[in-house]
């Protein structure tokens, strides 16, 4: 559907953690490290691979309350840095506590089930 409405194909994911894979002691990307599956599934890059996160001067992530940015807030960067990748995550900027509270029992009730 995402691919229809851009007009084109996807080529890139972003593994996400999940409690399975720190129970498993597996990390985020692991599936992604074969290559035969990525060919097979035209992904030409994965979020963090080496040769993308290489590409920029500076990444940062947001983190919820209260540290904000992880390592710096952006402003800090933008005199000293060309490239700057800033990953966002609308859970950290939403205020809906119902929204995040489900999300939180969902998360649980998995991890108790596992």
């Amino acid at each position: 559907m995402v691919e229809n409405k851009l007009g084109t194909k996807l080529r890139s994911v972003a593994s996400h953690g999940d409690f399975v894979n720190r129970n498993l002691k597996i990390i985020n990307n692991e599936i992604t490290k074969d290559d035969a599956l990525r060919e097979r599934l035209g992904i030409e890059v994965e979020a963090y691979d080496k040769i993308l996160m290489d590409s920029f001067d500076a990444y940062i992530s947001d983190r919820p309350y209260p540290m904000f940015w992880y390592p710096a807030n952006p402003i800090e960067f933008i005199n000293n840095c060309n490239i700057i990748c800033i990953m966002t995550h609308p859970r950290n900027w939403g205020r809906s506590v119902v929204s995040n509270i489900k999300q939180n029992l969902t998360r649980v009730l998995e991890e108790i089930s596992w």
